[in-house]
Parts: C-alpha cells; sequence; structure tokens
C-alpha cells in the first residue's frame, strides 16, 4: 500500500478462499511441515518486520499463562498429566490445565482454521462501503492476529473487529457475509486467481491492459513489479509505515 504514495498505480484488494487454492492446486503446504523451515520463517520475519517497519510475529502458544495443580491419589482425569511420584501407597499426579483461549502454534492454525468468514466479511464490505474501509478492516485483521495475536475465525472475532471500524453496523455487514450472494463472490476471485496459476498468498496481479495481467507470487516482488511498470524500487519506505500503523491502531 506504500507504493501507492510514490507509484502512478491503483491497488485493489480481491478476498479470496486460500484454502480452495490450496485444495484445487494439491498443495500440501510441505514446507510449513519442517521444523527448520519454521525456524527460518521466524528469522525471516523478524528481519522483516525490521526492515518494513511493521509489527508482526508469529502466534505462539502462551505457555506462562497455563495453570498448575497437584492432585494427590488421581490416577485419571482430562487434562495433560505426568506421574511425579508412583509407588503401592501413593501416586502423585501433575495437572496442566491449558486455557481454551490460547492460540495454538502457527502451524496448527494453518491446517486447522479457515479464514473464509474473514474473507467474506471484506467482500461484505466492499459492496457497501469505499474500498478504503476494506482496507481499514482488513489492517484491523492483520493487526489482530500478527500482532495482537487474537483469533480471526469466529463471528464474536470479527465482531470484535467491526466495533474498531467506524461508521460500520456490525449485524448488517455479518448477515451480509453469509449471503449466497457474497460466498459465490468469493468463489468466483478463488476461481480468478486459480485460472491464472495462483497457488498460494499473497497472490499479486497486475493488471497492465484489460487482457494483459502479470500474476506475482510472494511480499517480497516488489522490486520486479517495479521493474514491469518501469518505476523504482525505492525501498521500505519507512516514512509511511508511521501512518499505516496509526490507521489501524486507532480503529
Amino acid at each position: 500500500m506504500r507504493y501507492r504514495q510514490v507509484w502512478p498505480i491503483d491497488v485493489h484488494l480481491r478476498p479470496f478462499y486460500l484454502a480452495g487454492i490450496m485444495k484445487a492446486t494439491k498443495n500440501p503446504g510441505a514446507p510449513m511441515m519442517l521444523d527448520r523451515k519454521q525456524a527460518h520463517m521466524e528469522l525471516d520475519i523478524r528481519r522483516n518486520a525490521k526492515y518494513w517497519d511493521i509489527p508482526i510475529s508469529l502466534p505462539k502458544v502462551k505457555g506462562s499463562h497455563m495453570n498448575v495443580n497437584i492432585w494427590e491419589n488421581r490416577p485419571t482425569g482430562r487434562s495433560i498429566q505426568r506421574v511425579l511420584n508412583n509407588d503401592a501407597a501413593h501416586i502423585e499426579y501433575i495437572v496442566i490445565r491449558v486455557p481454551r483461549d490460547l492460540f495454538e502454534d502457527f502451524k496448527t492454525i494453518a491446517f486447522t482454521k479457515t479464514s473464509a468468514l474473514a474473507q467474506r466479511l471484506l467482500l461484505a464490505i466492499q459492496k457497501q462501503h469505499p474500498s478504503s474501509v476494506v482496507e481499514h478492516c482488513a489492517g484491523l485483521m492483520w493487526r489482530r492476529f500478527f500482532t495482537e495475536h487474537k483469533s480471526i475465525f469466529d463471528e464474536e472475532d470479527l465482531r470484535q473487529v467491526l466495533k474498531r471500524l467506524p461508521d460500520c453496523n456490525e449485524d448488517t455487514l455479518l448477515k451480509v457475509a453469509v449471503t449466497e450472494e457474497v460466498k459465490t463472490a468469493l468463489r468466483t476471485n478463488t476461481d480468478e486467481a486459480l485460472a491464472h496459476g495462483c497457488f498460494g498468498a499473497p497472490w499479486i496481479h497486475v493488471r497492465r491492459s484489460a487482457h494483459e495481467i502479470e500474476p506475482f507470487f510472494g511480499s517480497d516482488r516488489l522490486p520486479l513489479i517495479g521493474h514491469l511498470i518501469g518505476q523504482e524500487f525505492q525501498g521500505p519506505l519507512i516514512q509511511y509505515a508511521s501512518h499505516e500503523q496509526n490507521q489501524t491502531a486507532a480503529g
């Protein structure tokens, strides 16, 4: 978004269903299955956070908030158990209760959660509000997940996002988000991305004319996009970072 300030471009967000992309392309997300890849990704994210001046990190299990209790002579239970001392007369267990609202690690989230409702909500907003409101909402979702490490997958999560968005009716937008019209729009966007070779996200279409589209995969392709359209890549443009962060934080 920062490059709209220095390049002659228009940017349009097109929500699509990533799980549908992964299924259609038979993409198993194999790199995420590698511990070394995940460790490198965390390192790479820290580098990018510093380079672009954005508050991003992967959600993790917050183990410091776990409750620990000692139960005596209690051989069964639904919580995680570990035998501390086992003899014929006395058995002790340490029982760790994990609060339900704790985040799983990012790998678990990636393979078990769906952002379909969040994407439909963005489409619902597109139907009723200017593109600036869609971008604001997308920024709030991004910040909630990657900075605040909170869920964006359920209706109540998204209701909390909408409360930070001025002049938006929560109930109306959430109702529109589950209509067949919006579900069809999400499928259409997903099919269009697939038709242009999409296999993951972020996926970028650079439309040079009505019939000429160049696809790009990844958030690090701005130098190549600049070369394609005859514009100079000017680095992270950190001078515009505070405006972005203030906009999402103020919501």
